[in-house]
């Protein structure tokens, strides 16, 4: 009887060093194997087999249908997901020149994904304007601390931030036109306090979408917003205000001049209705000849 006792206790033993040998490293297929061959040579019973084999690994990638196609480790370390966005225009007009055309704005297919948790990455090919849209890495220490590399959009302007799936308008304000939008470059980010307040720092080669990437003196961009309705404990609104900055060079027919940008914002929503509002100061160094500019815009809505 004690020798049985001891026999079941050895299996037991081998089949727990199993698990802990194979259980968290990155060949869970090699203590399936091992498990099989201890069953055949009746090492392992039928029971302890079954109990061994019915023992999820953590690393097992499960897909998904619920919110997109995505697959994701059952410890929620590792995932990966695919996404997309098709926009079709149709625009008509008989002034200045006929127009009768429709236009596919976007057409964006790629894949978001993670790794260890604190991994993130984005690659967004825009299938439209056959250019890339997003590919960056980035790593969380925290929500107070983030920290992303790579081509996206920077920390500028609240209509520029806001994804084209939820502007107000088919169209962003004009403020838009002196925003970097999408760039490459490092940027640090983040929310210390969620909902509430959010920053960011960021370093770019200022070319966007509306400059020249021979410009050579990089953007430096700072970002700093606070939502003041948690503050007061309006938790049915939103009061938000940001400011903004900006500096760099701009290259206008070849001539490269300083640019620096101050751009305040402003947002108040209660129920259906919101209030949204901009003002910017582009100022352009005398040599340039480029004249400074103000740009502003408010909205009233009823959503």
């Amino acid at each position: 009887m004690r020798s049985m006792i001891g026999a079941r206790a050895g299996k037991l033993v081998l089949a727990a060093s199993i698990s802990a040998m194979f259980g968290g490293a990155a060949a869970p297929a090699l203590a399936d194997e091992l498990a099989d061959k201890l069953y055949e040579k009746g090492v392992l019973t039928e029971e302890e087999y079954n109990e061994l084999k019915e023992k999820e690994d953590p690393y097992d990638m499960v897909g998904s249908f619920k919110k997109g196609v995505k697959w994701e480790s059952r410890d929620g370390q590792f995932g990966i997901q695919l996404h997309g966005r098709v926009q079709l225009d149709y625009k008509s007009s008989d002034i200045e020149r006929s127009i009768d055309e429709f236009d596919l704005r976007r057409a964006y297919l790629g894949v978001k994904g993670k790794f260890l948790d604190i991994w993130t990455y984005e690659l967004t090919h825009d299938l439209a304007r056959s250019r890339v849209e997003y590919a960056y890495m980035n790593y969380k220490w925290s929500n107070s601390i983030q920290a992303r590399g790579g081509h996206f959009k920077f920390p500028l302007g609240f209509a520029q931030l806001t994804s084209s799936r939820f502007v107000d308008f088919m169209e962003r304000p004009f403020t838009d036109e002196y925003e970097p939008g999408k760039d490459t470059g490092v940027m640090v980010y983040g929310e210390p306090k969620k909902n509430v307040f959010h920053y960011a720092l960021a370093y770019a080669n200022g070319s966007g979408r509306q400059n020249s990437p021979d410009v050579d003196k990089k953007d430096t961009i700072a970002r700093g917003a606070v939502n003041f309705a948690p503050l007061a404990d309006w938790d049915k609104g939103v009061l938000h205000f940001g400011l903004n900055w900006r500096d760099g060079a701009f290259d206008a027919a070849g001539t490269e001049f300083d640019r620096t940008t101050i751009q305040y914002e402003g947002v108040g929503a209660w129920g259906p209705v919101k209030i949204q509002g901009e003002y910017a100061d582009i100022d352009f160094d005398e040599g340039g000849g480029q004249p400074d500019a103000k740009v502003s815009y408010i909205s009233a809505l009823w959503l």
